[in-house]
């Protein structure tokens, strides 16, 4: 069976009279884009609706640390649940409180509501679980109902180590 075809990325689609207006590059690099429409269509169905986010830090090759947000919505026109990536922020601090900063800043100026966010999800690690002064208490300060769920791959890993 043959593999399938997988298109790859080319810089030049940004100078392509069809595609320019549909695309925008990835945190100023060359060799990614995102849809325009497909964020703007995303925001406006968050900003509607309730919603969850699962997060994740991580250091890429070039020693920049991003904060990777999926979110888990309630898509009205498809009639299910839905996973969608939302957006990767570059970090410079990389403590619970820059990252509370960063989730803040990104979603209050793409005008979704930090109110409708039901849950939040992330590995168990204390920056991201602490209970006091980790991301998940900063964002319960936010918004106090917020449901907390933390990764139950890593919960597994922790029990078969003893």
């Amino acid at each position: 069976m043959s593999k399938p075809y997988q298109q790859k990325f080319k810089g030049e689609w940004f100078k392509d009279e069809e595609l320019k207006d549909w695309i925008k590059p990835i945190n100023d690099k060359s060799f990614t884009a995102s849809c325009k429409y497909c964020l703007c269509n995303l925001k406006g169905k968050l900003q509607k609706n309730f919603y969850s986010i699962i997060v994740d830090e991580s250091t890429g090759i070039s020693s920049v640390k991003s904060l990777a947000i999926v979110v888990r919505y309630y898509d009205e026109e498809l009639e299910y649940v839905n996973d969608a990536f939302l957006t990767s922020i570059d970090i410079k601090d990389a403590s619970s409180q820059g990252l509370c900063d960063a989730i803040i800043q990104f979603f209050t100026s793409a005008g979704i509501p930090l109110a409708k966010m039901l849950g939040f999800a992330a590995d168990n690690c204390s920056v991201m679980m602490g209970q006091h002064r980790g991301l998940q208490a900063r964002l319960k300060e936010v918004n106090r109902n917020l449901y907390v769920f933390g990764c139950i791959c890593h919960s597994f890993h922790i029990i078969l180590c003893f």
